[in-house]
């Protein structure tokens, strides 16, 4: 922790544009005003900048609900403090999902609305459907040992193999990401090297490519403050290549378990015998040829355009009178005063 890169590494540019904001703002051309952080920087320059308009401060992370991995012990508290005493100007919140957005409206007693994250479906009208030669898993993202950690699945996959219901020819596991000395420890100790690879970072083109071609794609999860509330930007991504996902790991509730629902994209486990349950059903699906493409209907309420049409509906509704409010849009939730 430095507290010269407190609360982010942005904070060096928060007298700049909260100047630039007051300038901007004078020409009296704009009805709201949007940010979204992090960092979290942008939201102390606009509550520095006094703006005369509405301010709509958008959450793609939590800010004061996590822990973050370089946290020292009064971290949690300045940054509640700072989050109440910055985030209390503005007029109503967004966040990446409902329980994150609950979070600051609540809190803050105003006006919230839980709009995710989003994919571009026209990215992937070029990347064809494929099959490998076994089934197979794909990882693609950073890990991190004791929060993102695949050993809950490589436990459940060696159970399989020990009692013989899959063999090393049926499953891969592919890894894009660092190749830590902790993951390739972790592959070892549970004797999956037949069957895991680590692979280096690739281009976005080809991932996209590797996660079509996927039987299932792989969301690690971790269980501590602040996380039921998290849908990971992967998330989104995988929603995009319209393969099912595995998500493993995690609190008893998640906000990714609605989007899993809602899309009907996937499963999330949380125990050994679950998750062995799900390996087994993708490699049974796979002998028999009948790997599934995710419907196209049911994955685009996560598309860019809805992603737009809900925040539209958003800044109407806080503008001031006179401003067209849009039809057929989600409801802002206003709490009691």
């Amino acid at each position: 922790f430095n507290l010269t890169t407190y609360p982010d590494a942005q904070v060096g540019w928060i007298p700049y544009l909260a100047g630039a904001i007051r300038s901007e703002l004078k020409s009296g051309q704009y009805d709201v005003l949007l940010t979204s952080a992090p960092p979290f920087s942008a939201n102390i320059a606009v509550a520095l900048s006094n703006p005369p308009i509405p301010w709509v401060a958008d959450m793609r992370d939590p800010w004061a609900n996590t822990v973050p991995i370089d946290s020292f012990p009064l971290r949690p508290q300045l940054d509640r403090f700072l989050e109440f005493r910055t985030l209390q100007r503005a007029a109503a919140f967004t966040a990446a999902s409902q329980p994150m957005a609950a979070h600051f409206g609540r809190r803050l007693r105003k006006p919230y609305h839980g709009i995710t994250n989003a994919f571009d479906a026209r990215e992937w009208n070029d990347v064809p459907f494929d099959t490998a030669d076994r089934c197979t898993f794909v990882y693609a993202g950073q890990l991190y040992r004791g929060r993102l950690d695949p050993s809950p699945l490589f436990s459940a996959v060696r159970r399989l193999l020990d009692v013989g219901r899959i063999g090393a020819a049926d499953l891969a596991i592919d890894f894009y990401c660092t190749p830590s000395p902790w993951l390739r420890e972790t592959i070892e100790r549970y004797g999956l090297s037949s069957i895991v690879s680590v692979h280096a970072f690739r281009s976005r083109e080809e991932i996209m490519h590797i996660e079509r071609r996927a039987d299932r794609l792989l969301l690690f999860l971790w269980d501590g403050l602040g996380s039921d509330a998290i849908i990971p930007g992967k998330v989104f991504e995988y929603l995009g290549a319209r393969r099912r996902m595995l998500a493993v790991s995690g609190p008893v509730y998640s906000a990714v378990d609605d989007v899993l629902s809602h899309s009907a994209a996937g499963t999330r486990v949380r125990d050994e015998t679950a998750t062995a349950r799900e390996v087994l059903l993708a490699v049974n699906e796979y002998r028999e040829r009948r790997t599934r493409i995710v419907d196209q209907q049911c994955v685009a309420p996560y598309e860019a355009r809805e992603m737009a049409r809900q925040f539209d509906g958003v800044l109407r509704s806080v503008m001031p009178a006179g401003g067209a409010v849009s039809t057929n849009l989600p409801p802002v939730v206003r709490l009691p005063s």
